[in-house]
């Protein structure tokens, strides 16, 4: 199963939709600092989004093999990083992936990485450093992230609610 992930992961570097989303389970779930707790359509559109910007945004995307974790049947991890712009500024972003695979097909991925960190690249030091020491930040990523999915899912009639 762990090939299952690598193929995923080989369509997402490649920005390619399609590819992408043959591999989410009708149930498929996704969660990450900024995108918390997504699900169905919404979940497919965030990627919808990523895949179908990359080139504006200059997204690439590099990963490590998925390695099964022990004791836990259909999980596998990958580490990856995601290089784009956000507005102006660059961002490198290392993450780590818990992928849950069921029937053959990604059910849950659930991605972690260094929000604050994030934050500092992606709206600039002194601003995300701020927001981080404030602990407003979280709110505020979750709040816009929610906005502009809102936003794709409203000019995208296979994700509209």
């Amino acid at each position: 199963m762990a090939d299952i992930c690598d193929q995923y992961f080989a369509a997402y570097k490649a920005s390619d939709y399609e590819a992408v989303s043959a591999f989410f389970h009708p149930d498929f779930e996704f969660s990450d600092p900024a995108f918390p707790d997504l699900k169905g359509k919404r979940a497919k559109a965030m990627f919808h989004m990523f895949c179908t910007n990359a080139a504006k945004t200059k997204m690439v995307v590099t990963s490590s093999p998925a390695e099964a974790i022990p004791g836990q049947d259909g999980k596998f991890k990958v580490e990856y990083t995601c290089d784009y712009v956000f507005g102006v500024r660059k961002v490198h972003n290392p993450i780590t992936a818990v992928l849950e695979v069921r029937d053959g097909k990604i059910l849950r991925q659930v991605d972690t990485f260094d929000l604050k960190a994030w934050a500092k690249q992606a709206l600039g030091f002194l601003v995300g450093t701020v927001m981080g020491a404030l602990g407003i930040l979280p709110g505020v990523v979750h709040k816009r992230a929610d906005e502009r999915l809102k936003e794709w899912c409203d000019k995208n009639e296979e994700f509209k609610e």
